[in-house]
């Protein structure tokens, strides 16, 4: 009996949000091997024979790790991954027929670095880490103002945003990630996830922001399960990713990480339960302190409190950051409900304590994004 309603509640909730997401999944089972690590990047053959095995990573996922073997060293990638040109697309098949591609998913990207941060910033007793999707960043200039004069998020030294984009018509060519660290005084890393097709070409993606130096990153580009290309409401090249990036506090140095999982409902767990591998894999070669946010798409949650995805990152020695609040204080999807509510969007830590954690409920935060933003204090 609990399976059978365990399973229509899982029917129902991710129908509600295939139907309401923007970013309806697509990608197809090739993507593990599109990080940004080794020499290859340029190259059209990132992904091996075995990418289309059943198995989640092949036996080079290790490479894709952030950093290397010397996990003393502070920086996650080579320099020829990692690009200042602010710009130039980032994706090499950017301006390529989708039906000329071989493989329109698991496209060639840098990712883009800037510094805006004080080098010399004071360290602080504790840091605050805020996790938002912000749908496009349609509200730019609301957002620069909240981070810059709101008593909640002008303390916020880490952002970890979702849905970002770079030079799109619909929000006005703009390049949400760079304005936003100019105007907050943050160094930023961005990956791309999406070309947009029917967006001039502009890209889509995820973003780490940093009141310190941030001082390398990766793109990890997760195997996935549809063809976003072939959806003629929103044609896209690319597919899910996850960008990590140290940051360098004083003497610390923290592994971050800013994700956007599957939300489409083919597929739903093997599709979750594959991508959320992929990161902690990813993540698992450092061995300090690692804060991990995203938008996991995790509709499942917010009937139940339960999925085997939260469960297989909690059992990989993460802990929630929310998990504290109480089930009518934790959903983050819609920004505006009425019901249902979902929680899709999480941090997890591990290696380091949190003192709290909340999501932005109240005006002005929840007419910014179809998510609502949430954040945690982390004490140094």
């Amino acid at each position: 009996m609990f399976r059978l309603l365990f399973c229509l509640v899982a029917l129902f909730s991710l129908c509600l949000i295939s139907c309401g997401d923007d970013d309806d999944d697509a990608t197809d089972d090739d993507a593990t091997d599109d990080d940004l690590t080794d020499d290859d990047t340029t190259d059209d053959d990132s992904v091996d024979d075995d990418a289309t095995d059943d198995d989640t990573t092949d036996d080079d996922t290790a490479d894709d790790d952030v950093i290397d073997d010397d996990t003393t060293d502070d920086d996650t990638t080579d320099d020829d991954t990692i690009t200042d040109d602010y710009e130039n697309p980032l994706c090499k098949e950017w301006n390529e027929n989708p039906d000329w591609l071989d493989d329109p998913v698991n496209i060639h990207c840098l990712v883009e670095k800037g510094e805006f941060a004080d080098p010399n910033a004071p360290v602080p007793e504790t840091i605050r880490v805020v996790d938002w999707n912000i749908e496009r960043g349609h509200a730019l200039d609301e957002y620069i103002d909240l981070f810059q004069n709101n008593p909640v998020l002008n303390e916020a030294d880490i952002l970890l945003l979702q849905e970002v984009d770079r030079y799109c018509p619909r929000t006005n060519n703009r390049h949400v990630a760079r304005e936003l660290a100019e105007a907050l005084s943050m160094d930023y890393v961005y990956g791309v996830e999406f070309v947009e097709l029917n967006q001039q070409r502009g890209e889509h993606g995820n973003a780490i922001l940093s009141r310190f130096p941030i001082v390398g990153a990766q793109l990890l580009r997760h195997t996935d399960f549809e063809q976003w290309h072939l959806d003629a409401g929103q044609p896209r090249l690319g597919g899910r990713m996850t960008i990590a990036a140290d940051v360098r506090i004083g003497d610390h140095t923290i592994r971050t990480a800013s994700a956007h999982h599957f939300s489409g409902v083919k597929h739903y767990f093997q599709a979750h339960h594959t991508q959320a591998y992929e990161t902690a894999d990813l993540l698992s070669s450092y061995p300090g302190a690692v804060i991990w946010g995203g938008d996991l798409n995790t509709g499942v949650w917010w009937v139940l409190q339960y999925e085997p995805v939260i469960e297989f990152i909690l059992d990989q020695g993460y802990a929630d950051a929310l998990s504290v609040q109480p089930r009518d204080r934790n959903w983050t999807m819609p920004a505006d409900p009425p019901v249902p509510a979902m929680r899709l969007d999480w941090i997890f830590y591990r290696n380091i304590d949190t003192l709290a954690g909340r999501v932005l409920y109240e005006e002005p935060f929840n007419d910014l994004s179809d998510h609502l933003g949430i954040y945690a204090d982390f004490p140094l």
